[in-house]
């Protein structure tokens, strides 16, 4: 690709980005419908579900990755953003069978980045586990050994004390038992 078609292509992500960030939360519901062209209806939910699946495909591109994390962010606090679409973010999607490779556990490589985007990374943890606490309880010790494998060796401060708020999260509504290690006593 180009170099004129790679900053066409940053300039419409991050304009889409920045427009999806200028949304009121309060203008999205599960019940709202719009006409599209010829006619057709097309809920908000299908529209969410499109954009997140086009943000996760972003995920894998190192100049894409800053805006499709902010995008993920603004998505995954909406209405329109159900438990099956917090489940496609953190471990992938099913298509015809099988499961797609995008999602942030598989496509971000967090000692590759800097602090700026493993923050990114983090505050979509944050927004998840705040939002669809169930989902990544029932995923038990699938979602805690990713979840300890993605934030393993992170030295930065303002990343430590975000996770910090999340490992209490994760520690008091999360079964750790099978994961707690002791050292026995000299």
């Amino acid at each position: 690709m180009g170099n004129n078609s790679r900053l066409s292509l940053q300039v419409g992500l991050s304009f889409l980005t920045n427009l999806i960030k200028a949304i009121q939360p309060s203008k999205i519901n599960r019940q709202t419908s719009k006409p599209l062209l010829g006619g057709v209806n097309c809920s908000l939910t299908l529209v969410a579900q499109t954009l997140t699946r086009f943000y996760l495909s972003k995920l894998d591109d190192f100049d894409s990755l800053s805006p499709a994390l902010s995008a993920l962010i603004v998505l995954s606090k909406q209405s329109t953003f159900d438990d099956e679409a917090a489940t496609e973010v953190y471990k992938g999607y099913v298509i015809m069978g099988s499961l797609a490779d995008a999602s942030i556990c598989d496509n971000v490589n967090m000692k590759a980045h800097v602090q700026a985007i493993r923050h990114l990374v983090y505050q979509v943890f944050d927004s998840l586990l705040a939002l669809h606490r169930p989902v990544f309880k029932s995923m038990g010790s699938d979602f805690l050994n990713s979840f300890t494998k993605m934030v393993d060796g992170e030295k930065d401060p303002r990343n430590l004390m975000l996770l910090f708020s999340l490992e209490k999260v994760i520690l008091l509504e999360i079964d750790v038992k099978e994961h707690i290690e002791v050292s026995p006593l000299n």
